[in-house]
């Protein structure tokens, strides 16, 4: 199989010594190659220590260790406030953080999704005709816009949608559209304006009889919500944020590596349409698609939805067997891990086999995080993964799709950005 894009990293002896945070947010810069080849990696900067973990058994470790010896960096916080506000599940510390996570968590369990499905994928085939309409007018499309406008819009009607209401309001498009401008546009000050914008206009219309009956953002809240206004402000920019990016770039790697290995595209084409017929795609026939699944879980492998995240030692302490000196900032990074030589055979390839259970079982457990693990793991994995699921399913079973123009290549902004539109024709199959 084909190579697949990857970042262009650097040996260790070629990288200049700069800050632990540029270090640890400019990847294709100040990311050493090694980490693709040993379990850690030490590099001095100008603010200190700091350790990329890649190894299964020190990232588990990390991602597990307490909050009180090894907590989110302060470094990390201070870049992420910039964008989501200081106040929020992500940013803040100690027992403010379990607040936030107690206050959210319930919004986004598996046991949700059930009652969320309808709207789920009512929102989500209103997002993608677009698609459908170039196939019949032979149109190119950026399959980056349509899959913003999809998880945007899942993810603002869980948190705003009125009762009775399955799609969002028209002005919600208009927000996604300015989010995808901002991140098509690679400048991080626009992204924050545009969720500054979207958090603004989001909270004139908190609902008053929620779709989501038990979401902290409406107008008559929860008598035990502990949120302060200042927290659940911070807290709807970071979903905003977290609640669409991560997911609409999924959908759009899978898109192309599907694009790219087009014999894979009709095999899982046709698990599709056996699995879920003509007929409406359910939670249930979702969860008989093993095939898309694993193409899912390899796009994940390739290309995570956050490729590192930043802990900082607050005192001396044993990672597995390795010796962290207080006040090392610790990258954990997915990436190096999920592209490892010593964890994966030809790791810069595209194949989903690589997730049949079989393989799986001889892989060390911990190879894979697509949604990190833990007390600090994805509050929306289980939603994440149904939106793509749904975006790629309602796409296949109905279209073929084909890249046109250059293959985008992956840019570092926390997390993997095309460099590029990914422009796709679509036909309608037979």
């Amino acid at each position: 199989m084909p190579i697949v894009p990857a970042l262009k990293l650097k040996h260790l002896s070629e990288i200049r010594r700069v800050s632990a945070l540029r270090s640890m947010l400019d990847a294709d810069s100040f990311w050493p190659c090694e980490i693709l080849e040993q379990p850690y990696v030490k590099m001095e900067t100008t603010t200190g220590p700091l350790l990329f973990l890649t190894g299964p058994d020190l990232v588990e470790a990390a991602v597990m260790e307490s909050s009180s010896r090894l907590p989110r960096s302060r470094l990390q916080q201070r870049f992420a406030g910039n964008g989501t506000g200081r106040e929020n599940v992500i940013t803040d510390t100690g027992h403010r953080s379990q607040v936030h996570r107690k206050s959210l968590a319930p919004l986004f369990k598996a046991q949700m999704l059930p009652s969320y499905f309808d709207f789920v994928q009512k929102t989500i085939k209103q997002a993608i005709d677009p698609w459908f309409q170039a196939a019949d007018n032979g149109a190119s499309v950026d399959v980056i816009r349509g899959s913003v406008h999809a998880t945007f819009g899942v993810v603002w009607q869980i948190m705003f949608g009125e009762a009775g209401q399955l799609t969002p309001p028209a002005f919600v498009s208009s927000l996604a559209e300015t989010l995808f401008q901002a991140g098509a546009s690679n400048h991080l000050r626009a992204t924050s304006e545009a969720i500054d914008y979207a958090t603004k206009e989001s909270l004139r219309f908190l609902p008053n009889h929620p779709l989501s009956p038990i979401t902290p953002f409406s107008r008559v809240r929860p008598t035990t919500l502990q949120l302060t206004e200042r927290e659940i402000a911070d807290n709807i920019r970071f979903l905003i944020t977290a609640g669409h990016e991560s997911t609409a770039l999924t959908v759009s790697w899978a898109m192309l590596m599907l694009a790219l290995h087009p014999d894979i595209q009709e095999s899982v084409a046709a698990e599709v349409h056996i699995k879920a017929g003509v007929g409406a795609i359910t939670l249930e026939s979702l969860r008989q698609m093993h095939q898309l699944g694993r193409i899912l879980n390899e796009t994940m492998r390739l290309y995570p939805t956050a490729i590192v995240v930043n802990r900082e030692a607050a005192s001396d302490i044993f990672l597995a067997n390795l010796s962290v000196c207080v006040g090392t900032q610790v990258a954990i990074c997915f990436y190096g891990m999920h592209r490892h030589r010593s964890w994966w055979d030809n790791p810069d390839e595209f194949d989903p086999d690589r997730f049949d259970p079989v393989k799986k079982r001889i892989r060390h457990p911990s190879a894979f995080m697509p949604f990190s693990a833990g007390p600090h793991s994805c509050l929306g994995g289980h939603l994440a993964w149904t939106e793509a699921m749904l975006v790629l399913a309602n796409t296949l079973r109905e279209l073929q799709f084909s890249l046109k123009g250059d293959v985008a290549q992956p840019l570092a902004r926390y997390t993997l950005r095309p460099d590029r539109p990914i422009l796709m024709e679509f036909t309608r199959r037979s």
